[in-house]
């Protein structure tokens, strides 16, 4: 229906303030383009979009001229700025012309105010004479509710559960300028993309009464689950014109059986009672034990004192005990830089489905961070590690009067001596142990006195300590230990180079002795099958000195005649050098031929029956010549008539 009436301007002041001769029908728009055909509310794509040109008619000509060279003057007004939107000559035989369309310009729309917008049209007649047209009044809309900007949320709702997701309910709030015919379309979704429109909305339909209940139904709730979830909703008029998205409304929902039967926290390294700084080194993990009905997607995380971890679902391993790692340096902040002694700390663990707290757990552990000796007034940079760069460090010094070097000949045998400047910031009673190499170092252990922080300490260091470590570049510490303080200090290694312990080997072994312990007819074969006659000397285990395969060493016999003096056996001596293999260098028996190098020792003409014979090896190990212990024994190869008898040979 098309609203009519006069526009307000009198015509007939264009003929002398006479009356016009027609009052004319006013023009029309097509249903098409009304939101509301009962006040002719426009739809707003006419109003703003250009491929909906708002046309309006002229729906019947008026008497038109009959006449060639008679001219009707068409002029069409927007009646209150008095804006000419067209003129056209009608002449005779435009008929055909009705019904005229009229474009109202996207240029002129747009200037144009809210509300009543009234459109006219005049003829100027060929004879002088004129007439108008009743009016055409359009209403335009184009403010969305709310005035473009965001409507408010929806009021909270309670947690969301499966006792309850039949009745959930949002509630649209009451708006100021709400408006007969105004629509409301809702969502219910885990996110809202920037245009909601994109994603399918709950529901849709017109606004009867604020505030108005808009009904979830529990499909969709389970179709969502879990959440977090984010409900909008977006508010049209009758003219096409939609709000902005509103505000969100966050709801928590927790569907399915809920977490039961949960356990206590666990803290593997204060089992023993106490998170100390070894702790902190070593890694404090808080441990969450499974539960009765989790999900893979329930989400954990862990408070300790004052600092709470980020939110973490279970399905990140899928596994439990669930592990949450603490910081060392959130252990120091929590504990506290000043702080000195035992500390109770809460440690919680709390569950979460979606965005409700479904549980939680706690307990108490207690922990000792107090630290000792020099440190930064914040935590050090190398906190957690025991070993504290600011204490002084050891001098080992030998009868060289090398620092921190002991060197062969002149410190092998004798002991070293430590020297130590105490810290400054230690006090009285602290215990000082120190460490050779990862060896304590027994009975010089120090308990700082009053007066000595700050001044040099000095204690010796056994030569049994030094050999049983052996060659080789030796970290040497200490460690300073508090009474009452579970939070032991260490100083920097310093690292001793010791030289001084020499390769001794020690002396081969005769085998085939007889009971006497010398060598006789009886030591030269080794068993009833042995052709070959020799005395037999068993090598040890050549690898304890540093050889391997591809190394050499020499054996060497030599004889003298008698059990006393020395005498020497004429070609008797026999140096032999042996390169080592892989079943060599761990022991093996050298055989010292018997016809060629003892059987001489046996020179009854000269009254020489018996002698003595000797061995020992040598070899050379890092451009330097260690040569073993002597071993002697005596040897008698006769059997009282004549040498030794030999089996025969093969």
């Amino acid at each position: 229906m098309n609203t009519v009436g006069k526009s307000g301007f009198d015509g007939g002041m264009r003929n002398g303030g006479s009356q016009p001769k027609a009052i004319l029908d006013a023009m029309t728009v097509k249903d098409e383009v009304l939101a509301d055909k009962a006040d002719n509310t426009v739809l707003v794509k006419y109003l703003r979009d250009a491929n909906f040109p708002l046309i309006i008619t002229i729906q019947s000509p008026w008497q038109l001229p009959t006449f060639a060279d008679d001219v009707d003057t068409l002029k069409v007004y927007h009646a209150v700025t008095r804006t000419v939107i067209m003129t056209q000559e009608i002449v005779m035989g435009d008929e055909g012309k009705f019904p005229f369309d009229i474009e109202v310009p996207k240029s002129l729309i747009d200037v144009l105010g809210e509300g009543p917008n009234t459109f006219i049209f005049e003829v100027d007649h060929y004879n002088l004479d004129f007439s108008y047209s009743l009016d055409l009044t359009l209403i335009f809309d184009r403010v969305a509710p709310y005035n473009q900007t965001p409507p408010v949320k929806m009021p909270d709702i309670t947690l969301v559960t499966d006792a309850n997701k039949n009745t959930v309910e949002l509630e649209l709030p009451e708006y100021s300028d709400f408006r007969p015919g105004d629509r409301v379309a809702y969502w219910w979704q885990a996110s809202i993309p920037e245009d909601p429109w994109s994603v399918p909305y709950v529901g849709f339909g017109e606004i009867t009464a604020l505030p108005q209940k808009l009904i979830v139904p529990a499909p969709v709730i389970d179709g969502v689950g879990d959440g977090g979830v984010m409900a909008v909703y977006v508010l049209l008029d009758k003219a096409g014109n939609n709000s902005p998205m509103s505000d969100i409304t966050h709801i928590a929902v927790a569907l399915g059986a809920l977490p039961d039967n949960l356990k206590d926290p666990v803290v593997p390294m204060a089992a023993d009672g106490l998170i100390n700084q070894q702790d902190a080194h070593d890694g404090v993990v808080v441990q969450v034990l499974e539960f009765d009905n989790w999900k893979p997607t329930d989400q954990l995380r862990v408070t300790w004192g004052n600092y709470t971890s980020q939110w973490r679902p279970i399905s990140d391993t899928g596994r439990f005990p669930q592990e949450f790692s603490i910081q060392a340096s959130i252990l120091f902040a929590e504990y506290g830089a000043a702080t000195a002694g035992d500390k109770p700390t809460q440690v919680t663990y709390e569950v979460r489905r979606g965005t409700a707290l479904v549980g939680d757990k706690s307990i108490s552990v207690v922990v000792n961070l107090e630290r000792i000796g020099p440190v930064d007034p914040g935590p050090d940079p190398e906190w957690p590690d025991p070993v504290n760069p600011r204490l002084e460090k050891v001098t080992i010094t030998g009868d060289s009067g090398e620092e921190n070097h002991l060197k062969d000949p002149d410190d092998e045998f004798e002991d070293a001596t430590l020297a130590l400047v105490v810290n400054s910031t230690l006090k009285e009673n602290d215990e000082l142990t120190f460490y050779w190499g990862d060896e304590h170092i027994q009975d010089i252990d120090h308990t700082v006195a009053d007066g000595e922080p700050g001044v040099e300490i000095t204690k010796t260091v056994s030569w049994d300590v030094i050999e049983a470590r052996g060659n080789d570049t030796v970290p040497v510490h200490y460690r300073v230990q508090r009474p009452g303080n579970p939070n032991p200090i260490r100083s920097v290694n310093t690292d001793v180079l010791v030289e001084a312990v020499g390769i001794h080997p020690a002396k081969p072994e005769f085998l085939g002795l007889a009971a006497n312990g010398w060598l006789n007819c009886s030591s030269i074969y080794e068993d009833a099958a042995d052709r070959e006659p020799a005395v037999r000397v068993q090598m040890e285990d050549l690898t304890q000195y540093g050889l391997t395969a591809g190394d050499s060493v020499t054996l060497h016999w030599s004889a003298v005649h008698g059990r006393t003096g020395e005498d020497p056996v004429d070609g008797a001596d026999l140096d032999e050098p042996i390169v080592l293999d892989d079943t060599t260098k761990t022991g093996f028996v050298w055989k010292v031929p018997f016809e060629t190098n003892v059987k001489q020792i046996y020179d009854p003409v000269n009254g020489k029956p018996d002698g003595r014979g000797r061995v020992k090896y040598s070899f050379t190990l890092n451009s330097r010549t260690y040569e073993s212990e002597v071993q002697e024994t005596v040897v008698s190869m006769h059997d009282g008539r004549d040498s030794c008898p030999l089996r025969p040979k093969p």
